[in-house]
């Protein structure tokens, strides 16, 4: 089972106990007794889910990526266990905040590790096609 609040206009608190795929991408959701169908899309940071009566629009949670490792260096995480699917970063190559810097897949999903700061990459601990831990640094940058 899966809690979820919701707060805002309207605050609610559901709990889904089941989800099931019935097609590419149509779900089942049971929310206590009622069973919800629908569709679901997502778009770059927003969810989508669309019924025979009505349609939401919920905004994902962007995750923070940088850590910092206490000596004055700081650097990337991985924000879930996942394959590492296109690496864009090398060690000594210049960035600004907000550029890609590694991109994963995990859960069916791209998840885009950017840049927290402008930098440049001091060590770059993963390579195309690894297997990565969730919460685990996969680039390190030079201190400010």
């Amino acid at each position: 089972s899966l809690s979820v609040e919701i707060a805002g206009e309207g605050e609610a608190k559901i709990e889904v106990t089941g989800i099931h795929q019935s097609g590419a991408d149509a779900l089942n959701v049971k929310v206590g007794d009622a069973v919800l169908k629908g569709n679901v899309v997502v778009h770059e940071n927003s969810l989508f889910v669309y019924t025979a009566d009505a349609s939401y629009c919920f905004q994902l949670k962007v995750p923070e990526f940088s850590v910092t490792d206490g000596a004055g260096g700081d650097g990337c995480v991985a924000p879930m266990a996942g394959k590492v699917v296109k690496l864009i970063a090398a060690a000594g190559q210049s960035f600004s905040k907000g550029d890609q810097l590694v991109i994963l897949e995990a859960m069916k999903m791209e998840h885009v590790v950017k840049a927290p700061r402008d930098g440049v990459v001091k060590d770059v601990m993963c390579a195309e096609g690894d297997f990565v831990e969730g919460k685990k640094l996969v680039i390190s940058f030079e201190p400010e």
